[in-house]
């Protein structure tokens, strides 16, 4: 890091990027590169030092500065990544996406910058897009497969089943009646803090119906920042 940074408790410039520093009750600390104009926000434990938070920077700053670069002379627009070069997002974190045809199947690598999709022969956006949405499937399952259970244990409330799909107006659904949950595959795309919630709102559901008074009694006992969640989400 060079020395004409500038360090405060909540902000930091390096190279002349303005970096945001945020702590939160997080076991990690993790780096958000957001199109369009490149804003880099740190998200960081509340147990880290401000010592160790400057040092994670300066160890991703070659990553940061890359990163930001791609995202800011890259045309701003709602369509979802599919392209080589396209921004694609993995649990909060942004990554590249790089195209291989020709692979002997249909797969995705993760690396610390890129998200590898390999193809199977050839392919066009539908079928990029349906692989993508494939990923997150997966990625997604894997979560919940860990997550759902511990937060049945931990509140008590019980769901019957589970299942994710790809979902445009909700990021959940419970019925009632069922108790089975539905989860957005979309949500593989966010912060895992926002799945916890997520997770929780509707296991809520499994007892009460609304969104009155005692559903919103069980959010704040087991997650007091759920409505900070909510915002983000």
């Amino acid at each position: 890091m060079n020395n004409k940074s500038k360090a405060k408790e909540r902000e930091l410039v390096v190279s002349g990027i303005e970096i945001k520093i945020s702590r939160k009750r997080i076991k990690n600390a993790y780096i958000y590169v957001k199109p369009p104009e490149g804003e880099v926000l740190v998200s960081a434990p509340s147990s880290m030092s401000f010592a160790d938070i400057v040092g994670f920077i300066d160890s991703k700053k070659e990553w940061i500065i890359k990163n930001r670069e791609k995202i800011r002379h890259k045309p701003h627009n709602e369509k979802k990544a599919s392209e080589t070069g396209d921004v694609i997002y993995v649990w909060g974190k942004p990554y590249i996406l790089n195209i291989v045809e020709g692979a002997e199947r249909d797969g995705f690598e993760i690396s610390e910058i890129f998200v590898e999709l390999k193809v199977k022969g050839s392919s066009d956006e539908q079928k990029r897009g349906r692989l993508i949405k494939k990923f997150y499937a997966k990625l997604l399952k894997e979560k919940l497969d860990l997550r759902l259970p511990e937060w049945e244990e931990k509140t008590g409330l019980k769901s019957s089943s589970w299942t994710v799909r790809y979902m445009t107006s909700r990021w959940g659904s419970c019925n009632i009646r069922t108790k089975k949950l539905n989860f957005n595959t979309q949500l593989a795309e966010k912060d895992p803090r926002l799945l916890e919630y997520v997770i929780l709102h509707e296991l809520a559901h499994t007892k009460v119906a609304n969104h009155g008074k005692e559903f919103k009694a069980i959010l704040d006992r087991y997650m007091p920042d759920w409505k900070e969640r909510r915002r983000e989400l």
